[in-house]
């Protein structure tokens, strides 16, 4: 992808991990033990990664349910909470819905019923906009191991390959402000996910089923840290369901150490195939997505 294109696919999402991405298409990385052949060996990485965009996957849209009472529990130090309370029940009755594009745009809607909520009004506000943001935010971490980025394309040549004597292979695209290294086994699974930029420090660890439409994302695990002593240790775990022919969330898990855990589930889901994706070129179609 051009630097213009990366930018502006960036500046729609709003994610600094796609923003990190574009260092691919500028970065001037050390060829010193660069594998000569390492387009070809990217390419056999790419083929064993379920990513449904390949086939046509645009967004996928679906209700969604969370576990009211387990967060409020979670909130209050694991106080039990009674099923009627008057705070689980009014939350209960707002309905949240989402289209998540795979470009990793997230729209979200929210829908109250008539009347205040119980209690602190301006506390019922903050965790609406807290959930909002926390919906949008992780998921579009999620899509970016889903959409074909998180590999070069094959037009892109400024990054580096190595392989250790141990078989790790090593993928590193720098710029002066940010890093991206990954790390992937000698069968080409990846085991690491790094971005290091002057203010932000990400470090994942994923985690793939392997499936018979590829090797599928389903656990993210690290910290996050942004310039602060603060460090936020994160796990994301995703669950599926087919819908249309494809692999769309099920459930979604969000921990944070010592914060708190929401449970999303997601139901009434629909896949469109129409909307642009603006920056993500899939491979060849002759090109197999399945695992060997």
């Amino acid at each position: 992808m051009t630097h213009d294109l990366c930018k502006h696919r960036c500046l729609a999402t709003a994610s600094i991990l796609c923003l990190s991405l574009c260092s691919y298409a500028q970065s001037a990385v050390s060829v010193q033990n660069d594998l000569p052949d390492k387009a070809n060996i990217i390419q056999q990485m790419r083929t064993l990664y379920y990513t449904p965009t390949t086939a046509g996957l645009r967004s996928f849209s679906c209700h969604a349910t969370i576990d009211w009472r387990a967060v409020l529990q979670n909130a209050a130090a694991g106080k039990e909470l009674a099923a009627n309370d008057p705070r689980i029940l009014y939350l209960n009755q707002n309905s949240l819905s989402f289209r998540l594009k795979l470009d990793g745009d997230t729209e979200v809607v929210w829908n109250s019923p008539p009347g205040p909520p119980p209690g602190n009004a301006a506390a019922f506000d903050q965790m609406k906009n807290g959930t909002i943001g926390m919906l949008r935010g992780f998921t579009k971490v999620w899509t970016v191991f889903l959409n074909g980025t998180l590999l070069p394309l094959p037009a892109e040549k400024d990054y580096q390959l190595t392989r250790g004597e141990d078989g790790v292979f090593d993928l590193v695209a720098s710029h002066p402000e940010t890093i991206v290294e990954e790390k992937f086994t000698a069968n080409y699974t990846m085991t690491e996910y790094h971005v290091k930029t002057g203010a932000l420090d990400v470090d994942f660890f994923p985690t793939f089923a392997k499936t018979a439409d590829g090797l599928l994302l389903t656990e993210l695990a690290g910290t996050y840290a942004s310039g602060t002593p603060a460090i936020a240790h994160i796990t994301l775990h995703g669950g599926y369901q087919e819908v249309g022919g494809y692999q769309v969330l099920q459930k979604f898990d969000v921990a944070l150490l010592n914060v708190g855990r929401f449970s999303f589930t997601f139901d009434n889901c629909q896949v469109n195939q129409d909307d642009p994706l603006p920056g993500v070129v899939a491979p060849s179609a002759a090109v197999p997505n399945k695992t060997n």
